[in-house]
């Protein structure tokens, strides 16, 4: 008999080469001063947001930043844009999602691997 496996769910980023993107999008807010919290989303087929909740300390260097760790660290050949914001918006359980996907395969839909 074979069962759903319910885990913890995690969406996936795909670079330009059309691989997976993993741990390297941890280095984005490296050295990056005036973060309260940080969602990387994958927008469109090359295409990221950065939305950040910004602190007063928040500044254009520091957007700018991510945009240079992101392609340092990343992928240089996606399209970065920084998004302040309020709040990011947290799961129907109050989860925080640090990464999302709101694109596959030209559907705004999140792609979703369970982890065991």
């Amino acid at each position: 008999m074979i069962e759903r496996v319910s885990g913890r769910v995690e969406d996936i980023i795909l670079g330009t080469d059309g691989n997976d993107i993993g741990p390297l999008l941890f280095r984005v807010n490296h050295e990056v001063d005036g973060i309260e919290s940080i969602q990387i989303a994958q927008v469109g087929r090359h295409e990221l947001e950065i939305r950040v909740v910004p602190l007063e300390s928040f500044s254009q260097n520091s957007s700018q930043r991510l945009v240079q760790n992101l392609h340092r660290y990343v992928d240089p050949g996606l399209a970065v844009k920084v998004v302040t914001m309020d709040h990011i918006p947290r799961t129907q359980r109050g989860k925080y999602r640090w990464v999302v996907n709101e694109y596959i395969d030209g559907d705004r839909e999140s792609r979703k691997t369970a982890s065991l």
